[in-house]
């Protein structure tokens, strides 16, 4: 995506900024598990992986793994068993 929209990166920096993310950051809770811990509806998986996956595609680059994470996480929150029982689960 970066490359096809004319972005520089590269691998060595996104490299450096996930290693300084896993140590810093090893117990953030990202916005998406709050929300599934307070036992709120709804996420913003479309805001997020959802607009990658569908930029992506528009622009020919494959985002397979964008599409699919933003196509699960749509999924479980279709299931009503899953809005019942995440708040208890993940609790």
């Amino acid at each position: 995506m970066a490359k096809a929209s004319g972005v520089e990166a590269s691998i060595e920096h996104v490299t450096a900024l996930i290693e300084h993310a896993a140590a810093h950051h090893l117990l953030h809770e990202p916005s998406m598990l709050q929300d599934r811990k307070a036992g709120r509806g709804g996420s913003e998986i479309d805001a997020l992986n959802g607009a990658v996956a569908a930029q992506g595609e528009a622009m020919g680059v494959a985002v397979q793994i964008n599409r699919t994470l933003a196509t699960l996480v749509r999924l479980a929150e279709a299931m009503p068993q899953y809005r019942r029982t995440t708040k208890e689960a993940l609790g």
